[in-house]
């Protein structure tokens, strides 16, 4: 079985953009890490699309995927959040208990990709929050620097909030829109064509300012899309 393949290659530049980001986010530069993060995402997806274009599927190519996909999606999302509640609760450089909590991200993460890798039934939709996507959201967060809106995202209540709400979405079975065209027809598609229009649109007039809201629509609209259609398998 061979370990060097273009699509194992392409999964360790993810791995490796992870590494990079925590250097990054332990010295506080949580742009920086995150442009390392997205950089990380895009490669994500291209080694499955190289692997089913090469047709070289693996077991060992499956599990090098989840293993970069812990530290890039999994340690530095519990970074960033450990980052941003330092801030709240003034750790001056030394460890501190509660800005600690934000690696419960972490932990959750981890089970969630392990939940993922001996599943067989998201195949269609995604059973929980998928890392990446719970990822995007904290990662969002210093490019509203300077801004109004930037007081509620770091408040320390509000991250709190959020790190044990999108921690529990990973670990869950609530069915979460996975963006898998079955077909090109705009009728059979609507919702995903307009779930991926709305995105690229706050995109292009918020950069990447609009991460955070964009997962937050993404968690509305699986909600709503599932309740219409009484989907859950």
């Amino acid at each position: 079985m061979k370990l060097i393949t273009i699509p194992n290659l392409i999964t360790l530049s993810n791995l490796l953009c992870g590494c990079f980001a925590i250097i990054f986010a332990l010295n506080g530069d949580l742009r920086a890490a995150a442009y390392f993060v997205l950089a990380a995402g895009f490669l994500d997806f291209f080694d499955g699309l190289a692997a089913r274009i090469l047709k070289s599927h693996s077991p060992i190519g499956g599990d090098l995927d989840s293993l970069a996909d812990m530290v890039t999606f999994g340690v530095v999302p519990g970074i960033f959040f450990y980052q941003l509640l330092c801030e709240n609760f003034v750790c001056g450089g030394e460890f501190n208990l509660y800005a600690a909590l934000g690696f419960v991200f972490t932990l959750c993460a981890a089970l969630r990709l392990a939940k993922y890798n001996v599943s067989n039934d998201q195949s269609a939709i995604f059973r929980g929050m998928p890392t990446p996507g719970a990822t995007l959201f904290v990662i969002g967060i210093p490019f509203w620097y300077e801004s109004s809106l930037y007081l509620l995202l770091a408040d320390r209540i509000f991250l709190l909030v959020w790190l044990f709400f999108i921690s529990f979405l990973m670990i869950s079975n609530v069915p979460m829109y996975a963006y898998k065209f079955k077909s090109p027809s705009l009728r059979e598609n609507l919702f995903m064509y307009s779930m991926v229009l709305f995105p690229l649109l706050m995109l292009v007039f918020l950069g990447l300012k609009a991460l955070p809201i964009l997962i937050i629509v993404y968690i509305v609209g699986s909600f709503i899309y599932f309740r219409i259609n009484k989907q859950t398998t």
